[in-house]
């Protein structure tokens, strides 16, 4: 098209594969496999005549840019399953393993200096070939595992699960590790006791289970050192540190919970408490600009902890020939802690985090109301030494959710169905854009308070000594406020026309659809939206408003 003079051409070759394969060696023994391959291949051409430019600028030539990626990879996860009968109850026992390997290759150059717009693109044909990098990583991936299974009289389970898995993302002799789990289960409504006395309970169960896992999601090689070419001919320069000693990352997860049948399962209620405890965290170990690099891959020595309580409840309200209500109800509390941090004092996060803290915190100065002197906001400067810095921070801002859950409803009566989501969350926040009232910008009207004697808000001023005195307390408690809401997450409304007459015009089924998502939101947060709290510009989702007809012939 006239007035488009540069030109991309793509061309990409995605190969998806996957074989499942399944048979019978001895009554009771199975072996099972699954075998993938992945293939994709990107090739990428631009072009760039030095028409496309601004004719002001000088030395402008015809040029090209080339991209190239491919990637291969392939799994294959062979296994024995073994089910059969013992005593009074089942055995189960499946040994098996994964074997996977990718390669990654990208390559990427720029040719200029093209004697004509019809050679853009022959690199033969280029002056000089600039920016020329290229990328190769090799990622393997092998694991064995067992598990072993016992049912008993369907009452009592029991499972033992161990793997040894090993990743070529760690160094030589780090590259293996053991991780295991065990769980067990109880059906005590199947109990004598229990149909003898409980006769309104269902359903009853009690499970438990502990065990590790591992992780080794971090980059590819950074145990080695590795180097790149500068720019022309002899000479390279490092860009990565390298440590052989860093290993798996280990979570060890404890889950303990009872669940309850009522009423012919018509009320279900499960209630289940967890621990989470994770070390040996994969980081990039942050390091002083005097070594030459940001960072190091290392494991890091804190050990953090998520615990938590989860209540479920169900309930089919009514059910009948016309008249179906089914209601669910789901409440998480969660706690986060640093449990331990050896020597965190003298570590680049002695700043950052606390002992006994969540995680997901901000240290805070302690706000000390309107100066009345000036009538600017003012700080505590806790250890008077008559500036501001980290000792000051003590007062310590959890981030983090305390409770959060919602309450789905599906009714549907005849034709007409409903469906909607109630979404609930306990949490502080901040809000930083409201107590500037001498910015030259939109301000929300309770700023206007800032004229009022004995305001929360400080006089409002254009001066260097407020703008400084506002951008002080963006870093105080000052800000902090509660960011709770309760939102009507989704809702929508659909009716089915009638079958007898969409058929008689050729038609199997219709629905006349009414959606929308976001649509009410009750909360004391002064900002936009306090599912993010932090910037109080920003919303995590939009209000959202659709409609539609459905038709199957």
């Amino acid at each position: 098209m006239e007035g488009y003079y540069n030109l991309s051409d793509t061309n990409v070759n995605n190969l998806i594969s996957n074989l499942g394969i399944s048979f019978e060696l001895l009554p009771g023994l199975n072996f099972k496999t699954n075998l993938g391959y992945t293939y994709y291949n990107s090739k990428e051409l631009i072009k760039m005549p030095k028409k496309s430019y601004d004719p002001s600028w000088d030395a402008i030539e015809h040029q090209s840019s080339h991209l190239q990626t491919e990637r291969k990879s392939w799994i294959f996860e062979p296994q024995l399953v073994y089910n059969n009968s013992l005593g009074d109850g089942t055995l189960d026992v499946i040994l098996g393993g994964t074997f996977q390997q990718s390669k990654n290759s990208n390559m990427g150059m720029q040719g200029i200096g093209y004697v004509a717009e019809t050679l853009i693109g022959d690199l033969d044909a280029a002056e000089d070939i600039i920016n020329s990098t290229s990328s190769n990583t090799d990622y393997k991936y092998n694991a064995i595992f067992t598990r072993i299974g016992y049912n008993w009289q369907k009452k009592y389970f029991i499972n033992l699960t161990g793997r040894r898995d090993g990743s070529s993302r760690f160094g030589p002799g780090k590259r293996f590790s053991n991780f295991g789990a065990i769980g067990a289960a109880w059906i005590f409504s199947e109990e004598a006791f229990a149909k003898r006395n409980l006769s309104f309970l269902s359903f009853g169960k009690i499970r438990s289970s502990y065990g590790t896992t591992g992780n080794d999601q971090i980059g590819d090689y950074g145990y080695l050192d590795t180097y790149e070419a500068t720019p022309g001919p002899g000479g390279i320069y490092p860009t990565q540190l390298s440590n052989q000693d860093y290993s798996w990352e280990v979570n060890k997860k404890f889950e303990a919970a009872i669940e309850f049948g009522f009423l012919k399962d018509r009320i279900n209620f499960g209630l289940s408490w967890y621990r989470n405890r994770s070390s040996n965290q994969l980081v990039g170990f942050p390091l002083t600009g005097i070594t030459g690099f940001t960072s190091v891959f290392a494991n890091s020595p804190a050990t953090v902890q998520n615990t938590g309580w989860e209540i479920e409840l169900s309930s089919l309200i009514i059910k009948n020939e016309n008249f179906h209500w089914h209601t669910s109800f789901n409440v998480t509390i969660p706690k986060n802690e640093l449990v331990d941090y050896p020597n965190i004092e003298q570590s680049p996060y002695a700043n950052t985090y606390r002992i006994g803290q969540p995680l997901n915190i901000d240290l805070l100065y302690s706000y000390a109301g309107i100066d009345p002197e000036t009538g600017f906001y003012s700080l505590n400067d806790i250890n008077q030494d008559g500036r501001f810095d980290y000792e000051d921070r003590i007062a310590i801002f959890d981030k983090s959710r305390k409770l959060f859950g919602g309450m789905n409803n599906n009714i549907t009566y005849k034709n007409i169905s409903i469906q909607f989501l109630w979404q609930f969350v306990k949490q502080k926040g901040n809000f930083n854009s409201l107590f500037y009232a001498g910015q030259l910008r939109n301000q929300q009207r309770v700023v206007l308070q800032a004229l009022q004697e004995g305001s929360d808000f400080q006089r409002i001023s254009r001066s260097s000594e407020s703008s400084r005195a506002y951008s002080n307390i963006l870093n105080t408690t000052f800000s902090v406020q509660d960011a709770s809401f309760l939102r009507l997450k989704t809702l929508s409304i659909g009716y089915s026309l009638p079958e007898n007459v969409l058929r008689t015009i050729g038609i199997e089924n219709g629905k006349i659809f009414l959606a929308g998502q976001n649509l009410i939101t009750i909360t004391d947060y002064s900002g936009m939206d306090p599912e993010v709290s932090g910037n109080g510009t920003s919303f995590a989702s939009l209000r959202t408003i659709s409609c539609g007809l459905q038709i199957n012939f």
